[in-house]
């Protein structure tokens, strides 16, 4: 059964050396050959490079369900990778040490990152994906909770509102019988983000008929939105929607950031965007 993940990236960046890992520019409309050595490009084959502004990573997403034909398919991040689960609670249980062990019992449960900068050597290997994909038809990051935000209040908050109510109009009119799963979703606080999942190449094929209708269509109703990034936001909060209506089956894994991801910052800056609302 054979495995490949495309790590989506827009620029030049170290790349994991496990075949597992596909290194897929995205967005590579328009960009020279010097730009893109050492990486698969997405706009060759049936593909949407030229929408990269609106679609991020989404437009290796699209590549990657027209032109791979692996058993079973995946998106990261090029600074965002799964965690390899051993080598992971390995390094939570050294960490842990004159502690009491606390942080690793816990770890299951509220663990999302490995801490630190360029852990490549945790990120999940070939190896590790085959014994996974033969157990699991989906996996998907450990989840995002807001704490004090819905996830419709959240995008409300930090994006445009009207182009996720334009996105239900769209489920509402086009596949109503999600409908109840995508209001249920957004009223939760909860939800798995980054356009990061692995899936067997038929369900694959189900999920990304069902969301680039979805995204089309908007994108027909609101045109050019002026939001950057508009359809990959709101790609990463249908997910959950498709997965909640059909009932499939996931595990979750923690996920490695290479580098600084700057989460005291970005928790203030949703207080800061909350209290404002409030008071607006």
């Amino acid at each position: 059964m054979s495995t490949v993940i495309a790590a989506v990236t827009h620029e030049k960046h170290n790349m994991p050396g496990d075949e597992l890992y596909l290194p897929l520019m995205a967005g590579a409309f328009g960009m020279s050959v010097r730009e893109t050595a050492d990486y698969v490009r997405d706009d060759y084959g049936d593909n949407i490079s030229e929408r990269n502004a609106g679609y991020c990573e989404l437009t290796g997403l699209y590549w990657m369900w027209k032109n791979c034909d692996a058993d079973n398919i995946g998106l990261c991040h090029y600074r965002r990778y799964f965690a390899e689960p051993e080598r992971f609670l390995a390094r939570m249980s050294r960490g842990a040490r004159g502690a009491g062990g606390i942080f690793v019992r816990l770890s299951h449960a509220i663990a999302k990152r490995a801490p630190g900068a360029d852990r490549y050597e945790y990120i999940l290997t070939g190896y590790g994906a085959e014994h996974l994909m033969e157990q699991h038809e989906i996996v998907l990051p450990k989840p995002r909770n807001y704490l004090i935000e819905t996830n419709y209040s959240q995008y409300a908050h930090a994006h445009d509102a009207a182009h996720l109510d334009a996105a239900r109009e769209v489920i509402s009119d086009e596949y109503p019988e999600y409908l109840d799963a995508y209001d249920a979703r957004m009223a939760m606080s909860t939800g798995h983000r980054f356009n990061m999942f692995i899936m067997r190449r038929e369900l694959l094929d189900e999920y990304c008929r069902w969301l680039f209708d979805i995204l089309f269509e908007l994108e027909r109703r609101i045109g050019d939105s002026g939001s950057a990034r508009v359809y990959g936001y709101i790609g990463e909060r249908l997910l959950d929607v498709w997965i909640d209506k059909n009932g499939y089956e996931y595990t979750e894994l923690p996920y490695v950031f290479i580098g600084k991801e700057h989460l005291l910052r970005k928790a203030a800056l949703m207080i800061v965007r909350k209290l404002k609302n409030k008071l607006s």
